[in-house]
């Protein structure tokens, strides 16, 4: 929408910049969060006086570290992988104990020592599964085991990682799926797409609408849904129309396909239709339903909100625990409490019967799981203490400026501009004297005096120092910020690598990183989380002709604010790719998202809908992401709740220095091609963007936060404002909701997550 854009520039006066993923890291000081982390008593040498030991000489870059472990430790440490032939890596995936890396232009594979399995010398390539790894060379598709031989031969058009036993493959415009000795389970004669297999079950398409086969290709439940997603605990949620439900393997419709968003849970089933909830069991039996705005579960609770912005609570039988008349509502798990906000803003704590047990004095209180009570602040003096949350009695003085989350049994109390560390028993454990302290899981820290850092490990014994302006776990490590750039550290304080910028977690592996130089760092045990994104694919068949054709050697060409941006859909190798196949009006439509499996702080994506004319696919609306502060849009789907039909639109979230935007746009298919019917957008902006003629002029059409317009007088003393429009015309809310209302977004039910629809 480059009316978006336009306005946002126009009327702001200001240049909005893309800001890359690098440039917008954060680096944190001061009172750092940790959570769910265990903890290890410090020296008392260095709880009473911080006094610090004495060490060797420093290193080269005057920062001084030495390698000190108790006897029977054995703590293992960060290791730097990088491939042998000292190729350098763009981007990475972990799967089953090997990564799936990419120079740039082509893939190879390493071990978790960096020991390079094969060189980069496929064009595509997945993350191993079940033992095998899907890849591409010389335009053929092929499988090869762990020490990188060739398992399947190079023969397929098309191939899929193996998943539950199966994968699929095409060859010479014949398509089926295969064990993994290369025998076909079932060929496939008359389906457009095809998923992989996830508890038993692949969803298809035939003629743009979905269904389930089973491994030998046999027809389990019917192509008769718009959308499907992935089977999850024996349940899948589908689409009819702009209307979804959930189905069991048997086909049978647990909840109806008529509601406007579905979210499964492990224990019921929570279904919208309009401003009504209702809640099932996963039998699909009704438990309880309601007329809020919003649910959710809380623990053994459900939160209820209402369109005023009040909350309540429910149980699991619909029973109201406490009615929606507070403005916050948090329970605390097994206490039979909840922290509440009244209507002078005040926070206390109530039982679930509604007495009082916290009075309402306090502007802030939160509960601490790992301190297992409330942290609050006072609201006259706006000091912070901690409550215990069995019997709410005082455990940590309402005296500090600041404490942070607990790391174990303690957390850092700031007073005056000075931290220390205190216990939540309310022991000072360290006292208040320094300019910084971060607590680390394994009971170690990191103080600062001036700019000065120094670490120690858990027995209190200094372990390295020198000027950072920040050191945070990493894993089984530590790394540690200067002006110079980033080190990693081992527990011991010994460096393993320097010298660069920032780093990005590798999927499918918690605790292993990518520099921006080019190297992995493994800094701790691999959680054994499964990359599933990259596993679970929905392939296009060659029974989908040109739209087939069109994904192998197709462009997407989408507007950057400028000039037209246009990529080979075959050349983007390092997105993760999505292609789905529906029928709208008539119409069979393909969808494509393709965002980068180096995940970026921003969102980046290309997105599109494309449909065949005089047998060609053709560009019908396009999507982008810049992946700055800019953001985009992306296509979508909208339900028209009027004509009771499903639209093709875009939907996105502009924003910038003082500024920001929400909005779509909805277009009617005519005779194949994209007419646009309604836009809609609001933006927030300083009211300082706007000349005072234009406030005061238009004073009735500018809104406070809570939608309540202003006036000639109350305009004047507006910090921000918010605005509408429809169809690029400035409006009033009520239109602009007349609008909004009219149409609901429908998501694309496609990967891991598409079986969560919120």
């Amino acid at each position: 929408m480059k009316m978006v854009k336009n306005m946002l520039r126009n009327k702001a006066n200001k240049v909005i910049f893309c800001i890359t993923a690098g440039m917008a890291a954060a680096f944190l000081t001061g009172c750092i969060h940790t959570a769910h982390l265990k903890s290890e008593a410090v020296a008392p040498e260095i709880a009473k006086n911080g006094d610090r030991k004495k060490e060797g000489g420093e290193n080269r870059d005057g920062e001084s570290g030495q390698r000190q472990q108790s006897a029977g430790e054995a703590t293992p440490g960060p290791v730097a992988a990088v491939p042998s032939d000292g190729e350098t890596i763009e981007w990475a995936i972990c799967s089953e104990g090997f990564y799936c890396y990419s120079n740039g232009s082509s893939y190879g594979y390493l071990s978790e020592n960096g020991e390079a399995i094969t060189p980069c010398i496929y064009s595509e390539a997945s993350p191993f599964s079940e033992g095998t790894a899907c890849v591409c060379l010389d335009g053929k598709y092929g499988y090869i085991g762990k020490a990188g031989e060739t398992v399947l031969p190079f023969v397929y058009d098309q191939a899929s990682p193996f998943m539950e036993g199966a994968a699929y493959v095409s060859q010479d415009g014949v398509y089926g799926l295969i064990d993994r000795t290369g025998n076909m389970i079932a060929e496939l004669t008359d389906c457009e797409s095809v998923s992989s297999f996830r508890e038993g079950l692949s969803y298809f398409s035939r003629d743009g609408r979905y269904g389930y086969m089973d491994r030998t290709g046999k027809t389990v439940i019917d192509p008769v849904y718009d959308d499907a997603g992935y089977f999850e605990h024996g349940l899948a949620i589908v689409r009819r129309g702009g209307l979804f439900g959930v189905i069991g393997k048997d086909g049978r419709e647990i909840v109806p396909p008529a509601y406007n968003s579905i979210q499964l849970e492990e224990s019921h089933i929570i279904a919208q239709r309009d401003d009504r909830f209702d809640c099932f069991d996963r039998a699909g039996n009704e438990i309880f339903s309601g007329g809020w705005d919003r649910i959710w579960e809380c623990g053994d609770l459900f939160c209820i909100w209402q369109d005023n912005g009040k909350r309540g609570l429910v149980d699991k039988n619909g029973q109201t625990v406490l009615e929606p008349v507070y403005s916050h509502v948090t329970p605390i798990p097994d206490k039979g409490l909840a922290i509440v906000k009244d209507e002078n803003n005040r926070y206390g704590v109530l039982d679930l019967t509604g007495q009082v047990k916290v009075p309402f004095r306090y502007s802030e209180i939160r509960y601490v799981d790992m301190g297992d009570g409330l942290c609050v602040t006072d609201a006259e003096t706006g000091n912070v203490g901690f409550l215990d949350a069995a019997d709410l009695s005082v455990s940590i003085p309402v005296v500090y400026d600041s404490l942070s989350e607990f790391t174990g049994e303690r957390a850092v109390a700031e007073l005056d501009g000075k931290y220390g560390v205190i216990r939540y028993d309310g022991t000072p454990e360290i006292s208040v004297m320094y300019d910084r302290i971060r607590l680390f899981s394994d009971g170690s820290m990191a103080v600062w005096t001036g700019d000065t850092a120094e670490l120690y490990n858990s027995q209190g014994e200094r372990i390295h120092s020198g000027e950072y302006l920040n050191i945070r776990e990493l894993g089984d490590g530590y790394e540690a910020e200067s002006a110079r750039g980033k080190r990693i550290l081992d527990r011991e304080g010994a460096q393993v690598v320097s010298g660069y910028r920032w780093s990005d977690s590798v999927y499918g592996a918690e605790c292993t990183y990518l520099l921006d130089n080019g190297m992995l760092v493994r800094t701790g045990y691999e959680g054994g989380r499964r990359p599933e994104e990259a596993l679970l694919t929905n392939q296009i068949t060659p029974q989908a002709g040109a739209f087939a054709e069109f994904l192998q050697n197709g462009t997407i060409t989408v507007s950057d604010g400028g000039s037209g941006n246009t990529q080979d859909l075959a050349a983007m190798r390092q997105y993760r790719k999505q292609s789905r196949l529906y029928r709208i009006g008539g119409e069979q439509i393909l969808y494509f998202y393709a965002e980068p499996w180096r995940r970026l702080n921003f969102p980046e994506s290309y997105s599109g809908l494309f449909i065949v004319r005089n047998g060609q696919a053709e560009q019908l609306i396009t999507g982008f992401e810049c992946g700055g502060s800019l953001r985009g849009d992306y296509v979508c789907f909208w339900y028209d709740t009027q004509t009771s039909t499903w639209k093709v639109g875009t939907e996105g979230n502009w924003g910038g220095f003082d500024g920001s935007a929400f909005g779509g746009a909805v277009y009617e298919l005519e005779d194949g091609r994209a007419v646009c019917e309604n836009t809609f957008l609001g933006i927030r902006q300083s009211a300082s963007t706007y000349g005072e003629a234009e406030l005061l002029q238009n004073a009735a059409l500018f809104y406070d936060e809570n939608d309540i317009p202003f006036t000639e007088e109350t305009i004047r003393e507006a910090e921000y404002v918010l605005e509408y429009s429809v169809n690029d015309a400035r409006t009033s809310a009520e239109q602009y909701h007349a609008v909004t209302e009219r149409y609901k977004y429908v998501p694309v039910l496609s990967g891991l997550y598409g079986w969560r629809v919120w």
